[in-house]
C-alpha cells in the first residue's frame, strides 16, 4: 500500500514509481481488477501533492513521467477513474498554482473532452476542473481550448463556454486592463469567443454571453465597443419583416395602454371582416419597443420583448378578436420580434 507521504528526494521518486507501476501494469498482472487499483493510486498521489511535495527540485520531471497514463485515466470508461484522475488535477492545480501551468497546458486536450461526455456526471467533473484551472492557474492559455468549445454542436459546451469567459472576466479585470496594451492578442481571443457567443442561436447561450459582454464593458470599455458594433452590424442583416418606428416621438405618442385599448362594438357584419387594426396596433407597438431599446446598449431588450410577448397571450381576444387566423398573425409577428430581440448582439 502506498504512503502518499515523501520528505526527500528519494522517497519522491519512489513513490512517483509506484503510482506509475499501478497507472500502466496492473491490467497485465491483475485482469478484472486492475481500475481499482488504479483509482487507489490516484487517491495516493493526491494526497502526496496535498502534502507539498511540489518543493522538491526534482517534482517536475517526477511528475512529467505520469501526463501520458494520466491522461488516458481521463478517458477511462469508468467514471470512478475519472473522479480520482480530476481529483489529481484540482488538487495539482490549486496546491501548486501557477506552478501547475505546463501540466494543465498538455492535459488541456483530455481535460475538456470531458464536458462533451454524454455521461452527467464525467461531464459534471470536466466542468469541475476547467473551473479549478481558470481559477487557480493562468487561464490565458485556455483561450484556444474554450474558443474550440464555443464552436461545438453541443449546446451545453457552449453554455458552459460562457461560464468560462464570466470566469475569467470577473477573476482577472486588472490584468485584463494591462492586456490591452501588452497583449492585446490575448483581448483579440477574447473578443473573438464573447462575439462568437453573443451570435449563438440557442437563447441560453446568447443569454449567457450578453451577461459576460455587460461584465467585458465594465472592465474595458472602449474595447467593448468594437464587440458591439460587430454585433450590432450582424443583428441589421435580420430581416424582421415589420417596419420599425424609428422616431422616438411617435413611439411616445402612442402609449401601450392606448394600443390595447378594447375596441368598440361592433355589427355582426363588422364583425365578419378581419380587425386589422387591432394587428396594426399591436405590431406598432412591437415596433415601438424596437425603437426604444434597439440602442444595443440596453440588455433589458430581450426580456421586454418577452414581456410584450407575454402580454399579448394574455389579451388574446383584445389583440385579435377571438379570430384564429388572426391570432396566427400575431403570433407570427411575435415570433419574428423575439428572433430578432434575441439576435440584439
Amino acid at each position: 500500500m502506498m504512503q502518499g507521504k515523501a520528505f526527500t528526494e528519494e522517497q519522491l521518486q519512489a513513490e512517483m514509481d509506484k503510482v506509475l507501476h499501478a497507472l500502466t501494469d496492473p491490467s497485465k498482472t491483475y485482469p478484472g481488477i486492475e481500475w481499482t487499483l488504479r483509482v487507489s493510486a490516484l487517491k495516493n498521489l493526491q494526497q502526496l501533492i496535498a502534502t507539498g511535495v511540489s518543493a522538491f527540485e526534482s517534482f517536475p520531471g517526477q511528475f512529467s513521467r505520469l501526463l501520458r497514463p494520466l491522461a488516458a485515466q481521463l478517458q477511462d470508461t469508468r467514471s470512478a477513474v475519472v473522479k480520482e484522475a480530476v481529483g489529481v488535477i484540482v488538487t495539482g492545480v490549486k496546491t501548486c498554482r501557477e506552478n501547475f501551468d505546463e501540466f494543465i497546458s498538455r492535459l488541456a486536450d483530455p481535460i475538456f473532452a470531458l464536458v462533451g461526455s454524454s455521461t452527467k456526471l464525467v461531464a459534471d467533473l470536466g466542468h469541475k476542473c476547467i473551473l479549478a484551472c481558470i481559477h487557480c492557474s493562468t487561464p490565458w492559455q485556455l483561450l484556444p481550448h474554450i474558443q474550440a468549445l464555443q464552436g461545438s454542436k453541443n449546446v451545453q459546451c457552449r453554455l458552459k463556454a460562457t461560464t468560462y469567459v464570466a470566469t475569467v472576466i470577473e477573476k482577472y479585470p486588472f490584468m485584463l486592463q494591462t492586456f490591452e496594451q501588452k497583449h492585446p492578442e490575448i483581448l483579440e481571443t477574447l473578443e473573438g469567443i464573447l462575439t462568437a457567443l453573443t451570435r449563438d442561436g440557442a437563447a441560453d447561450v446568447k443569454k449567457g454571453a450578453l451577461a459576460c459582454l455587460a461584465q467585458y464593458r465594465q472592465v474595458l470599455s472602449e474595447r467593448s465597443k468594437s464587440v458591439s458594433k460587430s454585433v450590432e452590424s450582424n443583428s441589421k442583416r435580420i430581416t424582421l419583416g415589420l417596419t420599425v418606428v424609428t422616431s422616438p416621438k411617435a413611439a411616445q405618442q402612442t402609449p401601450s395602454h392606448k394600443l390595447f385599448a378594447k375596441s368598440p362594438s361592433r355589427t355582426p357584419s363588422e364583425r365578419s371582416q378581419p380587425r386589422n387594426e387591432s394587428i396594426e396596433s399591436f405590431t406598432l407597438y412591437m415596433n415601438s419597443l424596437l425603437a426604444g431599446k434597439g440602442s444595443f446598449q440596453d440588455l433589458t431588450v430581450y426580456e421586454t420583448i418577452r414581456a410584450a410577448e407575454a402580454k399579448a397571450r394574455e389579451m388574446p381576444t383584445i389583440v385579435t378578436g377571438g379570430r384564429p387566423e388572426a391570432v396566427e398573425q400575431v403570433l407570427a409577428i411575435v415570433s419574428k420580434c423575439v428572433d430578432f430581440a434575441s439576435k440584439l448582439y
